[in-house]
């Protein structure tokens, strides 16, 4: 059983009135230095912890932060082991808060689950992962009271959402291919239909012609490794083939490594690549590969941050979009 303020006044001999004034700093009444003592060392030996529940109905706050994803998101992107949690969790702890995750099996569970948990008062505020463009729960969210902040890739510029930016990913891409002499390149995506990935194929499109840059031929996208492989082999062997490569994601990267190796091609001399990779995973790959540190711990204390901001009352922050640095191994 859970030791109350009725155990701690018993062991003590006083009133839990007493107890209660204590442990939450209120100076009403007359206490002694002895008293006030005995009740705080007794609370930490009893190992007392106050009542979640008690301590919301008379703040109104439930110090309690929702993540909401769906089991789609989860077996289709791993939702639930991103390291992104893990910058959210430090950020509200930092805050006091608790960080509770919710998964639905759909979107439209996903909508119903806020709404009741927004109207339980089980929670100040939400953070959802979004992995689709248009997301169900978006217009739900404004409804539901809580401030909120979406993670993911949202068309709507209003809503508050951070990201890392693809199109910013690009432009820094293409840019550096040209500078360092190539004029045809390519470009490799691990997945398909993603918004994400749109985004890199959109922006290529447009931004690689108007840099002089020959890029429209040389686009695949690939869901392993070795589809990837298979594709820069071919477009290693072709006489007017690209120079360079960016991948994205690390499986088409590895592809693309071995391809190039395998054809005695020297990355970051006569062949040039570059991967968006977690920043930990960097050293999987061949000396001279450039990469962006895509980091989505640093995304989740960026959206905890935002989330706090927003909680505090000051106005949304609309689309934030965090480039990752571009750098070379």
């Amino acid at each position: 059983m859970p030791v109350t303020q009725k155990d701690i006044a018993r062991e003590v001999g006083v009133s839990q009135a007493t107890v209660s004034d204590v442990l939450h700093g209120r100076p009403r009444g007359r206490v002694s230095e002895e008293t006030r003592r005995r009740i705080l060392e007794t609370a930490r030996r009893l190992a007392y912890r106050p009542n979640a529940s008690a301590q919301a109905l008379r703040t109104r706050q439930s110090r309690q932060i929702v993540y909401a994803t769906t089991q789609i998101a989860d077996q289709q992107f791993g939702a639930l082991g991103e390291s992104v949690i893990g910058g959210l969790a430090r950020v509200l702890a930092d805050r006091e808060y608790r960080l509770l995750i919710n998964v639905s099996s759909s979107p439209e569970q996903e909508v119903a689950a806020l709404r009741t948990l927004a109207g339980g008062g089980v929670c100040d505020g939400f953070v959802l992962r979004a992995f689709e463009e248009r997301h169900p729960a978006w217009k739900a969210l404004a409804d539901l009271g809580p401030p909120f902040i979406l993670i993911g890739q949202c068309a709507d510029p209003d809503l508050p959402s951070v990201a890392h930016d693809a199109p910013g990913m690009v432009h820094a891409t293409l840019r550096c291919f040209r500078e360092r002499g190539h004029r045809r390149v390519g470009l490799i995506l691990e997945h398909q239909g993603q918004v994400y990935h749109r985004l890199f194929r959109d922006t290529w499109n447009a931004v690689a012609p108007a840099l002089g840059l020959d890029g429209r031929p040389w686009l695949a996208e690939c869901l392993e490794r070795a589809a990837a492989e298979t594709v820069a082999e071919q477009w290693l062997a072709h006489p007017d083939g690209p120079t360079a490569i960016l991948c994205v994601g690390a499986r088409p990267g590895l592809g693309v490594t071995r391809a190039a190796v395998r054809a005695g091609r020297q990355i970051g001399a006569d062949f040039d690549l570059a991967v968006t990779v977690e920043w930990t995973a960097n050293w999987i790959f061949e000396p001279g590969t450039w990469y962006f540190a895509t980091d989505l711990e640093a995304i989740g204390r960026r959206a905890a941050s935002e989330l706090m901001h927003l909680l505090d009352g000051h106005p949304s922050p609309g689309a934030i979009r965090v480039l990752p640095r571009l750098a070379q191994i």
